[in-house]
């Protein structure tokens, strides 16, 4: 897979997160978004490059139609992936009937 780039939408933790690690290994270079930089987003970053992969952090709220089509713009301006895995999502732990249709929305 040398050469290859992958983005992945949702991976500073959790499955995003080993996502990013198993296609470090496979080879990928790598960039995945998450809302704000965190801990767990530079220690999954840190993971990949020490696998000698190049990973890079993109911030943005998917909540955010336009901040997330300017960032993905600017993304696609000067990188084109081979693969892309979108990973994002939230939890509202509850039943569907009992969620309020702005808990709906977020989860959606």
């Amino acid at each position: 897979m040398t050469n290859k780039h992958a983005l992945i939408i949702g991976g500073s933790r959790g499955i995003g997160a080993a996502t990013v690690i198993k296609l470090a290994q496979l080879g990928f270079d790598l960039t995945f978004s998450c809302r704000a930089e965190s801990e767990d987003a530079l220690k999954t970053q840190a993971e990949a490059r020490i696998m000698n992969r190049k990973c890079e952090i993109i911030t943005f709220d998917l909540a955010d139609r336009n901040a997330t089509a300017e960032k993905l713009k600017e993304y696609f301006s000067h990188t084109i992936p081979d693969v892309i895995v979108y990973n994002a999502g939230i939890t509202r732990d509850n039943l569907l009937a009992f969620m309020t249709q702005e808990q709906w929305d977020e989860v959606i």
